[in-house]
């Protein structure tokens, strides 16, 4: 995004709060397709599969701000892949260490 986005609590008239997060400086347009898209994936997959993927809401209000449905407990995917490359360099580290000293055993 190339502004700051800041959360919003919308109160509905059922009592309830509904948060989103508004974001300018951004065509919401395209993400609001792919969410459709997932929606109609999961009526796909209802049918034949337990599988199904977690969609949320798109609400462009111009070419360039709109809303989207905040989604608690989630993570950004960039610090997920970021912490499974951690990991994944670590497991490295530490077989290439086990092959070393294996290698000195032999010795």
């Amino acid at each position: 995004s190339k502004q700051r986005p800041m959360k919003l609590v919308l109160h509905g008239n059922d009592e309830r709060e509904y948060p989103f997060l508004a974001k300018g400086g951004d065509d919401l347009r395209l993400d609001q397709r792919i969410q459709q898209l997932f929606q109609a994936i999961n009526r796909m997959l209802s049918s034949t599969s337990s599988l199904s993927i977690r969609t949320y809401s798109v609400i462009p209000m111009t070419s360039q701000h709109g809303l989207l449905q905040w989604v608690s407990q989630t993570e950004p995917l960039k610090g997920v892949l970021e912490e499974q490359a951690r990991v994944d360099r670590q497991r490295l580290a530490s077989d290439e260490n086990a092959a070393q000293d294996a290698a000195q055993a032999k010795s």
